[in-house]
C-alpha cells in the first residue's frame, strides 16, 4: 500500500541525506489559483483548531514521483503529478520559517530561474523580510508571489478559529498534512501521459480508501503510546493490520457488487442527475462511488459540496471525537448493507424501483433510507413503500381538489381512490393522450411481478416508458381491409348498443346506414368509423406498452396478427428476431403479454375491452386498498 507521509516526513526521512526531488522539464509552470490557497489554509487552520492529540491527519491527495539515478549516482525522484501542492506547500511553510527543509532537496528543472528564486527569495524567507520589489521575469515567478502575498495576507487578515494557535497551525502543516505518496515504475513519459494526457486522477474513492483503511481500523483499536506493554501493545498493532487487510477485502467486495450492469441502474436511480459531476469521484470506474453520493444525501445539509473534503474528517454520528473514521467506515457498510437488502428483496426491489423511476422529482432519499432504518422489518418497509405509491396515484384528484399538495383526510382518500378506479373501468375515458396512463400500466406489471411466487423480474429499464408507444390492442386507426369491412364495424355498433353506453339512438341509426348504403363514399365511412373509435377503443382496457420496433412492425394489423407476432416475440421464435444478440431482443412486459394470450378465441371486441378494464380496475383496487 502506497505510504501516506507528512510534508516533514517526505523531505527528512523519505528523503536521504543525497536524494532529492525534481520537478522535470515536461512540467507546466507553478500555477495554483489564489481561490485555492484560501481554501487549503482555512482548512488547515480548521482542523488544527480541532486538536491534535488524536491519530487524525489531513489528507492532501497525492503525488506520483518515478525513481531515477543522475550523473554523480545520487538517487533522485521526478515528480510526475503532485508538483503544484508540493510547491504550494514549501511556499506556505516557508512563510512560517520552515523552508530549511527543502534547500536542495526540491528542484526545478522545468526553469533553472525558478529553482534558483524558490532557493534564494522564498526558502530563506527573504521575499517577505526584504519586501521584495522586482516585477516577475515570467510566469512561474507571477504565481509563486502572488501566493506568497496570498499567504502573508490570510496571515494578517483571516479571522482565526475559536482557540487558534498559531503553533499548533504549524505543527499542523509539518505533521498532520500528509500525501500519499504513489512510487512508481515504468517509461516515465508513458506514465505522465496516462496521469495527465487522458486525466487518470486519483478518484475520491480511491483517496478514501487509503485514508480509512489507515485511520479506521486504528481508531477500532485504538492503539496508543501510553500503552507501556510491549506485547499488548504489539498485539493490537497486530489486529490494525490484520483489519485493515480485511478491511481492503470488504472494500474490493462492495465495489464488485456495485458495478453489477443491473445493480448500477438501481442505484442510479436514487441519485439526482449529474451526481457526480466536477466532484472528483469518477463513478464509471468505481462504482463504490454511488453509495459514497448516498452517504452525502443521508448527512449533508448541502452547504458543504460533494467532493473528497465532505469525507475527509469521517462521520460524527456519535458525539464522539475518536471515532469518526470508523463510524463513516461502519456507515458505508450498513448503506450497502440496505441496498444490497433492497435490491435482494423482491417487493422492495419494484416498489422503489417504481417509485424513483416515476414519482423521483416528488421523493427525498434520505427520507425513504431513514424510514427504513426505523421501520422493524422488510415487510414493513415494503407496506410504507406501498402505501406512498397509492399516495402518488392519488395525487391528481388532491391536486385538483386545493391545488396545495397536502394530504387530506381518509374521507377524501376514499372519494379519490373510487374517482380512480372509476376512470380505470370506464371505457368510455379517453386515457391515450393521458401520461398516467403509462404509470398505471406498468404499476400492473409490478403488481404481477410482485405476486407470491412470481418468477418475474422487472428490470430497470422497465420502470420507465422509455422507446415504447402506448399501443391500441383493438386498432384504432384501421387498416385499408378493416376500413373496407362494414360487416366487422357494424358488428362493433351492436356491441355498442348492447353494453349500454349512453349514446342517442338517432347517431345509431346514422352509421348503420352509412355503412349499409351502397352510395356511401369511403371518405364518409371512414368518417363513422372514426367516431366509433371514441367508444371504448381509447380506454385502458385497450390499451398496453409495447417497444416501438415490436409495435411498428406489424403497424395496424389485426388482433390476431397482433398477437401472434406478440407471442412468437415471446418465445423467440420469429424470423424477425433470429440471430440477433440478447441485449436487442426487446422484452414484452407481463401485463401486455398477459392480455394478449388471455385471449382464446384470436378476436378482440367491445366485451373484451370492457372485461380488461374492469379486471385492471379490480388489480388496482386490492393494490391500494
Amino acid at each position: 500500500m502506497e505510504p501516506i507521509l507528512s510534508i516533514s516526513e517526505i523531505f527528512n526521512s523519505y528523503l536521504k541525506d543525497d536524494e532529492y526531488m525534481v520537478i522535470p522539464s515536461y512540467q507546466r509552470g507553478y500555477e495554483w489559483d489564489a481561490d485555492d490557497i484560501r481554501i487549503l489554509l482555512d482548512d488547515i487552520a480548521k482542523f488544527a483548531t480541532a486538536g491534535l492529540d488524536n491519530d487524525k491527519f489531513y489528507c492532501l491527495q497525492h503525488i506520483t514521483l518515478i525513481k531515477k539515478n543522475d550523473k554523480d549516482g545520487h538517487t533522485f525522484y521526478n515528480i510526475v503529478d503532485g508538483q503544484q501542492r508540493i510547491t504550494t506547500l514549501a511556499i506556505i511553510l516557508s512563510f512560517y520559517g520552515k523552508g530549511q527543509m527543502f534547500g536542495d532537496k526540491l528542484r526545478y528543472e522545468v526553469r533553472t530561474e525558478t529553482g534558483k528564486f524558490l532557493k534564494d527569495y522564498i526558502f530563506t524567507r527573504k521575499y517577505w523580510r526584504g519586501n521584495y520589489s522586482e516585477k516577475p521575469r515570467h510566469k512561474d515567478e507571477y504565481y509563486i508571489m502572488q501566493a506568497a502575498d496570498i499567504v502573508r495576507k490570510w496571515e494578517s487578515e483571516t479571522p482565526k478559529q475559536k482557540d487558534f494557535a498559531l503553533e499548533d497551525f504549524i505543527d499542523a502543516l509539518l505533521a498532520k498534512v500528509k500525501i500519499i505518496v504513489n512510487d512508481v515504475s515504468g517509461n516515465e513519459e508513458t506514465v505522465f501521459a496516462n496521469i495527465n494526457g487522458v486525466k487518470a486522477e486519483l478518484d475520491g474513492a480511491d483517496l478514501l480508501r487509503a485514508v480509512q483503511i489507515t485511520r479506521s481500523a486504528e481508531e477500532k483499536y485504538e492503539t496508543s503510546d501510553s500503552d507501556t506493554h510491549k506485547e499488548n501493545k504489539e498485539n493490537k498493532e497486530n489486529k490494525v493490520n490484520e483489519y485493515r487487510v480485511k478491511m481492503g477485502m470488504e472494500l474490493d467486495s462492495i465495489n464488485l457488487w456495485c458495478n453489477f450492469p443491473e445493480v448500477r441502474k438501481y442505484l442510479e436511480l436514487f441519485l439526482p442527475e449529474n451526481a457526480f459531476e466536477k466532484s472528483g469521484f469518477f463513478v464509471k470506474d468505481h462504482p463504490i462511488d454511488y453509495l459514497y453520493r448516498m452517504m452525502y444525501e443521508i448527512h449533508s445539509d448541502k452547504t458543504a459540496k460533494f467532493e473528497f473534503r465532505f469525507f475527509e474528517y469521517g462521520l460524527n454520528k456519535n458525539s464522539k471525537n475518536n471515532d469518526d473514521n470508523w463510524e463513516m467506515y461502519e456507515e458505508l457498510k450498513n448503506i450497502y448493507s440496505s441496498l444490497y437488502d433492497w435490491y435482494g428483496d423482491n417487493e422492495i426491489y419494484h416498489y422503489t424501483a417504481y417509485l424513483f423511476s416515476q414519482h423521483k422529482q416528488s421523493l427525498n432519499f434520505k427520507t425513504i433510507y431513514e424510514k427504513w432504518d426505523n421501520l422493524g422489518s422488510k415487510q414493513e418497509f415494503a407496506r410504507y413503500l406501498k402505501n406512498m405509491i397509492v399516495e402518488m396515484l392519488l395525487r391528481r384528484f388532491n391536486d385538483e381538489d386545493n391545488g396545495s399538495g397536502n394530504s387530506q383526510s381518509d374521507a377524501h382518500v376514499q372519494e379519490y381512490k373510487t374517482d380512480l378506479l372509476k376512470e380505470i373501468s370506464d371505457i368510455q375515458h379517453n386515457w391515450y393522450g393521458d401520461p398516467m396512463s403509462s404509470t398505471i400500466l406498468i404499476l400492473s406489471d409490478v403488481i404481477l411481478c410482485t405476486r407470491k411466487n412470481s418468477l418475474n423480474r422487472l428490470p430497470i429499464d422497465r420502470f420507465r416508458r422509455n422507446s415504447e408507444d402506448i399501443e391500441h390492442i383493438g386498432c384504432r386507426t384501421p387498416n385499408e381491409e378493416d376500413c373496407a369491412d362494414t360487416i366487422k364495424w357494424r358488428a362493433y355498433i351492436e356491441e355498442i348498443e348492447k353494453s349500454g353506453i349512453d349514446i342517442e339512438k338517432d347517431t345509431i341509426k346514422r352509421w348503420k346506414a352509412s355503412l349499409e348504403s351502397s352510395s356511401d363514399t369511403q371518405k364518409q365511412i371512414d368518417k363513422i368509423v372514426s367516431e366509433l373509435n371514441a367508444y371504448g377503443l381509447n380506454s385502458l382496457g385497450n390499451l398496453v406498452l409495447l417497444d416501438q420496433s415490436v409495435n411498428r412492425s406489424y403497424r395496424n394489423a389485426s388482433f390476431h396478427k397482433k398477437k401472434m407476432i406478440i407471442l412468437s416475440h415471446y418465445f423467440g421464435n420469429t424470423e424477425e428476431i433470429k440471430g440477433k444478440s440478447e441485449k436487442n431482443i426487446k422484452p414484452i412486459r407481463p401485463y401486455t403479454l398477459k392480455v394478449f394470450s388471455s385471449e382464446e378465441d384470436n378476436k378482440w371486441t367491445l366485451e373484451d375491452i370492457k372485461r380488461t378494464a374492469e379486471a385492471l380496475s379490480g388489480t388496482i383496487k386490492k393494490f391500494i386498498a
